[in-house]
Formats: structure tokens, C-alpha cells, sequence
């Protein structure tokens, strides 16, 4: 721990990164169970925080990610489905893992007990497995080798010089008791004599033994299909094999292929124009200060220059000014950050808000993309969270009551934001049964706050005034008076 303390910040950097990213695939995820990219996103990230849990020496969160990538890769199997269990399991441990990092963060102990968890997790791997136990070769026209255009390129070149290539498909016997080292003898054997391009699954899966009994292979040699059966089936404990040769690459999958291959180069693009690093804060505030003492060193030399009549001196500071101008927009911009950074957690929010009430419900963000101060953004979440959740508790009706006032079933909780001039409007509105004028009123009276002569409008806005006081001081239009309120 003393030796990897020096590397604590770096990981709780990477750590709430890796955690925010898995929370916004998982709601993805269980919108959309068929994506397998976002599966794929899914298992890379949970198998990186277990590989820094690890280094870190994190016992606890060690054990949790590697129960939580068991799941995982059964769900890539495709050995079961992501049912309202997985899911649920998979956010209580993303959010008991985010309880482990905060008690690391702020140095206490942690003596909280997740063997719950970890026993749900392993009671779904033991179910999934044994519904899968037997495996057999019919299942190879199933769940086919994909290949994708660079496979298809190395194909077409080994095929001119001469070399096969071929798509093999191995099963271990079921008694086998390593089953991930029969995997690697027989890889090791044919590449002896030929090259391994691609396994299914990854290699990171078969070394976990946790893949099943059955991986497949896309294979480049000069030997043919007969000698390619013989060296496999050579090895110990090899229950089926097949190897069919690949032929030339279908019109069909070649267009197919393009046009994702499309869709990749312009995701790469857009990624490249959003590159970033981090930067520590107190490094930003060191640099806005020192920016600015350099416009006052600036403007002294300015009066300096119209004392002293110099024109080179003159003309020097002309560019002078031009670039500490440029330097003091650069510095304000960098100090920006899109609203996005806090309303990213949100969705995970309304939809725990929408479990526990029974309320179905869905957010929808508008204008996240507006950029305000970071020091302003990081004191956004608590009144924002507070909000929705008046919107969620109080706001929308039950699906009966909705249903009756012939609302669809499904609530709407919305954030928008948007600029005007130098001001940033944020709103959270809902379609639920809006305020109560009257109890507003009642409890308005209660606090020595006079409603006389108040519109229901405003004794509303009373009301959205006292609610978001969490902000600091609201003005509340009255017709007579002026009421600043303080919670």
C-alpha cells in the first residue's frame, strides 16, 4: 500500500472514469442486450479496474471486479440473457465498488460485508453453467468466427503466396481438468507450423478457463486441411474438430464490411478531435495567474512605450498584446467544462428513482453540450439530484393515475440547458401533476410568509423558489414586496 501510494491520485482518476463509463454501458446495455460492442466496452473496462484494483493491492475490489467479469463473460457466451438479476447485481456492485474506492479515498476502514454480492454473482455463473454443460460440434454453424476486413486483407494476401487459410473449430472433452491448457498446446502446435490470427474468444477469456469447452480459431498455413486435422487431433483430450478452408471473401460481407468500416473511421475521427489530458487544478489557477500578471506587465510596458515615443518598442508590444489576449481567452476556455461531465450520472439515478417507486419513468437530457466554469459544474450535482428527485417522488403519478388521466404510462423527467449571452439557464421540469397552489400556500403561511393577493402562478413560483434555494438566494416576484429566501 506505502509502496503504491504515490500512484493513489492516478487511480482514483482512472478508477471514477472507468466506473461513470460502466454505470452510462450497463443503462445502455440493458436498453439494447443484443449490442455486442457495448458488451465488449463493458468486459474491457471492468477487466481494467481489475487490473488496477489488483496492482494496488485492493483485496476487496480485486474480488469483486473478477466475480463481476465472471458475469461478464457469460453474457458474451451468450449463456444467458441480461435479465432484470444480472442487471441488478451488476449495479450493486458497481455501486459497492464505488463505496470501496471513496472508503480508500478518505482513508477509513471498510467494514462493510459484500459476500451478498459476490454470492449472486457466483450463483449465476454455476447456473449458466450447467444449463450450457453440453456442448456439441452442431453448434458450429451457430455462433460463427466473424471476420472483419483486416481479417479478410491478411486472407487475401496469404492466399497469393500460396498459403491456406482456414477457420477451426476445437472442443475439449467435458472430464478435461484444464481446460485452458489443452486451449494453449493446441495453439502452440499449429503454430509450429503456421500462424494463429485470431481466436474466439479473446485470448484474455480462454486464459481465464472460463469460456466453456469449445474456442475457435482463423488459421494461415502452407499445410492443407488433412495435416491440419492430424496435428490437432494429436493432442490428449480433444473431444471434436473441425476445419473448413476459407474460399474468397462474399460480395455481400465485403460491402457489409465497408460500410461499418465506415462508421469506425468516422467514430475514430470524431475521437481524435476530442482528445484530452488531465490537468491537476492548482496547475490551471498557477498558469490564469500567471497570465495575469503578464497583462499587468504588459500594460506597464504600454505606458512605458507612449512616455518613450519608441516605435520598435511599439510595434513589439502590438504582437505582445495580441498574444497574451489570445492567452487569456485559451486559459478562460480551458477552465470550461461541458454541463455533460454532471448529467452523465443521471440516468443511473432516475432509474433507480424509477425501481424503488414503481413509477416508470425516463430523462431526457437536452443542451448538456453548454460549457460553464468547472468550479461551477462541481457544485451542480447535489441540487440538480435533489431536483430530480422531487420530480420522481412527488411530480410524476403512478402509471394507474396516469394511465387514467390518459398521460402515456411512462414519466418524463427533463434537464435542459442553454445560453443566453453571459448566463447559463438550467431547467428541470417534469409531466407529472405539477404544484399543489393550495398546499403551497398553507405551508407559505406556516413560515410567516404572506400569500395575500398572490395568482396561483405565483404562489407557484413561490414555491419553485423556496425548492431551489439549494442554489443560494432565488428572487421571488411578489406584487407587493420583494422576499429573498434562505434555506
Amino acid at each position: 500500500m506505502d509502496d503504491n501510494s504515490q500512484f493513489l491520485d492516478m487511480f482514483f482518476e482512472e478508477t471514477d472514469e472507468h466506473l461513470l463509463k460502466l454505470n452510462e454501458l450497463v443503462l445502455e446495455f440493458e436498453k439494447d442486450a443484443s449490442d455486442t460492442q457495448i458488451l465488449n466496452d463493458i468486459f474491457r473496462s471492468a477487466h481494467t479496474l481489475k487490473g488496477m484494483a489488483g496492482t494496488m493491492g485492493f483485496e476487496k475490489m480485486t474480488e469483486i471486479t473478477h466475480k463481476l467479469e465472471n458475469v461478464f463473460t457469460i453474457l458474451k457466451e451468450g449463456k444467458i440473457i441480461a435479465n432484470q438479476e444480472v442487471i441488478s447485481v451488476v449495479f450493486n456492485s458497481l455501486d459497492a465498488l464505488a463505496e470501496i474506492v471513496e472508503h480508500i479515498r478518505q482513508g477509513t476502514e471498510d467494514t462493510a460485508d459484500y459476500s451478498e454480492i459476490t454470492n449472486v454473482c457466483d450463483r449465476i455463473v454455476a447456473r449458466a453453467n450447467e444449463t450450457n454443460a453440453v456442448a456439441s460440434v452442431q453448434d458450429a454453424d451457430v455462433s460463427e468466427l466473424e471476420l472483419e476486413e483486416t481479417d479478410w486483407n491478411v486472407i487475401a494476401s496469404a492466399q497469393t503466396s500460396n498459403y491456406n487459410a482456414f477457420k477451426i473449430k476445437v472442443t475439449i472433452e467435458e472430464d478435461s481438468m484444464m481446460v485452458n491448457a489443452r486451449v494453449f498446446l493446441v495453439i502452440n502446435k499449429l503454430e509450429e507450423v503456421g500462424e494463429v490470427m485470431k481466436t474466439d474468444p479473446l485470448i484474455e477469456v480462454l486464459e481465464s478457463e472460463e469460456f466453456g469447452r469449445t474456442f475457435q480459431l482463423l488459421y494461415i498455413t502452407e499445410r492443407d486441411q488433412e495435416a491440419v486435422l492430424k496435428l490437432i487431433n494429436e493432442q490428449s483430450e480433444i473431444e471434436a474438430v473441425e476445419v473448413s478452408l476459407i474460399g474468397e471473401k462474399p460480395k455481400a460481407v465485403s460491402e457489409q464490411i465497408v460500410s461499418v468500416n465506415k462508421e469506425k473511421t468516422s467514430t475514430v475521427q470524431a475521437h481524435n478531435h476530442s482528445q484530452s489530458v488531465r490537468v491537476d487544478l492548482e496547475k490551471l489557477d498557477s498558469f490564469m495567474n500567471l497570465v495575469s500578471e503578464l497583462v499587468i506587465y504588459r500594460t506597464q510596458l504600454e505606458d512605458i512605450s507612449q512616455k518613450t515615443q519608441n516605435k520598435k518598442l511599439e510595434e513589439t508590444l502590438t504582437y505582445v498584446s495580441r498574444v497574451t489576449n489570445q492567452l487569456q481567452t485559451l486559459v478562460l476556455n480551458i477552465r470550461m467544462q461541458p454541463l455533460q461531465t454532471v448529467t452523465s450520472r443521471f440516468p443511473r439515478v432516475v432509474r433507480d428513482l424509477s425501481n424503488d417507486s414503481g413509477k416508470p419513468m425516463e430523462l431526457v437530457i437536452e443542451g448538456d453540450d453548454t460549457e460553464l466554469d468547472r468550479t461551477i459544474v462541481s457544485e451542480l450535482s447535489e441540487p440538480l439530484i435533489h431536483l430530480i428527485r422531487n420530480s420522481a417522488d412527488h411530480g410524476i403519478e403512478s402509471p394507474e393515475t396516469r394511465k387514467a388521466l390518459g398521460k402515456p404510462e411512462k414519466g418524463t423527467i427533463r434537464i435542459s440547458a442553454y445560453q443566453e449571452g453571459n448566463r447559463v439557464f438550467i431547467t428541470v421540469s417534469d409531466d407529472g401533476k405539477g404544484l399543489d397552489a393550495e398546499a403551497i400556500k398553507q405551508s407559505a403561511e406556516k413560515k410567516g410568509i404572506s400569500t395575500a393577493g398572490l395568482s396561483t402562478q405565483e404562489i407557484q413560483e413561490l414555491k419553485s423558489c423556496r425548492q431551489n434555494s439549494v442554489y443560494g438566494f432565488f428572487y421571488c416576484h411578489q406584487k407587493r414586496a420583494n422576499h429573498f429566501l434562505k434555506k
